[in-house]
């Protein structure tokens, strides 16, 4: 097989895993036995736990750096270090990009780690999970993030889906997106069959809550495959419905805000118990304590699992929000009107063509008919054209003008009604030209006095109460004697220590040590 051909291995038993990008590839140079040795040269060079680390290490270097970053250098002085240079060559192109290879390498773990190797099972609880695999279930994870991170121009090359999928960016990143929320789904999923232990009680509530509500998707339908490989469950594709027909129910602001307070709360705890969890490993790292010492109620193998399943729990919020917050993107909310608003920066209610250098404009007719996630529920009038409205005076007249404007096809501004209907009348100018200049009274001067007298009688009991309660404040001696209050001890207690605070005060600044104006100007005047 030559060095620049690359198997892809389909992974049946993972969400929207038919809609990831593949390599060409020549069917009469792959045999069935070539195929396995070569699918294994890339994620199977590595342990699990290395190949994961790998690809973390591309989705945050290109996301500190940008298009800046070069993975495959960092990666190949590894290999030189490790002197295998062959089989990570082999499977990355040295141009590729960095979200593409961490795809590739994640979607052969995850393939690996669920079905060849069987090292993850959906039957098992949290306690029934080993240390060393806890930490593999990210993988899930790891994928939904680098589809959201993939950029459009990478989509397009690297795609194979339809010619409609594919016909403007935003449907790309719409492809993009779904593939992204169905990773995210899958691993919410794994992390709530791991039952008690695994994620807190609001956390493993509010995941539930987000399945049942298929993410406040409105009742889309979205196919998700099964990740057990059991041979008595169809791997191939389960048809799941997901969200609920509630006939166009919204969440309440209100209960959705404090969702996300909450959300943001349990998000900073979690961050800060990952932070003392790694210091911890760095202080047993760094004086090479034994693993099966304890410090702090740990050794390194509980160490270790409790850093797992913070990391676990830290996604596990963010997969919360990115699946709440997935609508918008995907242009919807709860009832399935809200339009799409990531149309290559374009007005909402315009659906752009840039390829082809014309606008279309979207329409209740047109938007049902493009994709069908693009549901025609809602009013009609909030896809109406974009218009503009323009009022200009006549000069023969004097009359002003209403002029309503609408973009066309080819955009440009055609006029939608020019008749004296739209002329604005005299009468309803008039009417206000003799208004007069002033504020007008809003109330009588007995309401005034009533309001006034009220405010007095207020700050008049309020000045009362304070004196009330200042008499009962430390103070120094010789005003507790004036006012009777020397038989208080508490009070002359706390009168005494501010005594003591005044005293210390003035000997630490003595008088005249502070700036003098006699340090400025001239000193000879």
């Amino acid at each position: 097989m030559a060095d620049d051909q690359i198997i892809i291995r389909h992974d049946h038993h993972s969400p929207a895993m038919a809609m990831r990008p593949q390599l060409h590839q020549d069917d009469s140079n792959v045999a069935s036995s070539s195929s396995s040795s070569s699918s294994s040269s890339s994620s199977s060079s590595y342990s699990p736990s290395e190949a994961l680390s790998i690809a973390i290490s591309w989705l945050d270097g290109y996301s500190a750096m940008g298009d800046d970053y070069r993975h495959r250098d960092n990666d190949n002085g590894n290999d030189n270090d490790n002197g295998d240079t062959s089989s990570s060559s082999s499977s990355f192109r040295s141009n590729s990009h960095p979200v593409e290879d961490a795809i590739r390498l994640l979607s052969e773990l995850h393939d690996r780690v669920y079905n060849r190797d069987g090292l993850i099972s959906n039957n098992e609880s949290y306690v029934d999970v080993p240390t060393s695999t806890l930490g593999l279930i990210d993988v899930k994870y790891q994928l939904g993030r680098a589809y959201l991170m993939l950029p459009i121009a990478f989509a397009t090359s690297s795609s194979t889906t339809s010619t409609s999928m594919t016909s403007t960016p935003s449907l790309l990143r719409r492809q993009n997106v779904t593939i992204a929320i169905g990773h995210y789904v899958s691993f919410v999923e794994q992390l709530v069959r791991l039952g008690e232990g695994m994620l807190e009680g609001t956390t493993l509530d509010e995941c539930r809550e987000v399945l049942d509500n298929g993410g406040e998707g409105g009742g889309e339908e979205e196919y998700c495959h099964d990740d057990d490989g059991d041979d008595d469950v169809d791997s191939t594709k389960t048809r799941r419905r997901r969200g609920r027909n509630d006939g166009g129910r919204t969440m309440d602001p209100s209960r959705l805000r404090d969702m996300k307070i909450r959300r943001y709360q349990r998000v900073k705890s979690t961050e800060a118990r990952r932070t003392h969890l790694s210091s911890q490993l760095a202080r047993r790292l760094r004086l090479g304590i034994p693993d099966d010492e304890t410090i702090d109620g740990h050794d390194a193998e509980s160490l270790s699992r409790t850093m797992h399943v913070e990391t676990l729990r830290l996604h596990a919020e963010t997969c919360i929000g990115e699946i709440r917050s997935s609508h918008v993107e995907h242009g919807r909310d709860g009832g399935g009107g809200r339009r799409s608003t990531f149309d290559d920066g374009l007005d909402p209610r315009m659906n752009g063509r840039r390829a082809t250098g014309t606008t279309r404009v979207m329409t209740s007719s047109s938007s049902s008919s493009s994709s069908s996630s693009f549901s025609d529920v809602g009013a009609s009038d909030q896809r109406r054209p974009l218009q503009m409205t323009q009022i200009t005076q006549n000069p023969m007249t004097g009359q002003l003008e209403l002029t309503r404007k609408r973009v066309s096809n080819d955009g440009r501004l055609v006029p939608v009604q020019y008749a004296p209907s739209s002329i604005v009348m005299r009468d309803e100018i008039a009417s206000t030209v003799f208004r007069p200049s002033w504020n007008l009274p809003t109330m009588t001067l007995e309401e005034l006095g009533d309001r006034e007298r009220a405010d007095a009688i207020r700050r008049s009991e309020e000045q009362r109460a304070a004196e009330a309660d200042a008499i009962y404040k430390p103070r120094r001696y010789d005003q507790l004697e004036r006012d009777g209050m020397e038989d208080d001890e508490s009070l002359v207690e706390a009168s005494a220590r501010l005594d003591r605070d005044w005293d210390d005060w003035k000997d630490e600044n003595p008088r005249g040590s502070g700036n003098k104006m006699g340090d400025r100007g001239d000193r000879n005047f």
